[in-house]
């Protein structure tokens, strides 16, 4: 499968945030480039160790600079800040997601903090294990598992969307 996104940012390297990584490098025909941050250290070396992301980085706005998809698999309480910290480096028609439990706490933390030029459309993967930490990651944990796209509207955006994470497996 070929990816609509040429250029996708993970911030949060726990379970998620690796599992997205392992599932872009092993369905993607075309190679995509990945952006990793987490703000823990010996997360970042975990996942340069493990090889799954194009370039690790140590400090978040680098991290989401180029990317044409963002996506926020960080606690639900960091969103509002995370969303301060990038938002001066996006590009402009950035595509920006999370993975989120809950939605109307991150609407409101996220969407006020962005520029109006990026696009934010929350996500959530009703998908995970008992285990946390960059280890636990692996390609699979999409397959046949439910991923929501919360949005009133169909746009190009959404239809992207719906597409990346179809093609990582999930049901969306």
């Amino acid at each position: 499968m070929i990816s609509s996104f040429n250029k996708i940012s993970v911030i949060g390297l726990g379970l998620i945030g690796t599992s997205i990584l392992h599932a872009i490098k092993v369905k993607f025909e075309k190679k995509v480039i990945t952006f990793a941050y987490d703000i823990k250290p010996q997360h970042r070396r975990i996942v340069s160790e493990l090889g799954i992301a194009t370039f690790v980085l140590n400090n978040i706005q680098d991290a989401v600079k180029e990317a044409e998809l963002v996506i926020l698999a960080i606690p639900v309480g960091s969103m509002e800040s995370v969303a301060k910290l990038i938002a001066p480096h996006l590009k402009e028609n950035t595509l920006v997601t999370d993975t989120g439990s809950t939605k109307a706490s991150v609407l409101k933390d996220v969407n006020p903090n962005l520029p109006k030029n990026v696009f934010f459309i929350p996500s959530h993967p009703i998908a995970g294990t008992e285990y946390s930490g960059p280890k636990s990651g692996f390609s699979s944990l999409f397959e046949n598992r439910y991923w929501l796209i919360v949005s009133e509207f169909k746009t190009e955006n959404t239809t992207k969307l719906f597409e990346f994470f179809t093609d990582m497996g999930s049901k969306v």
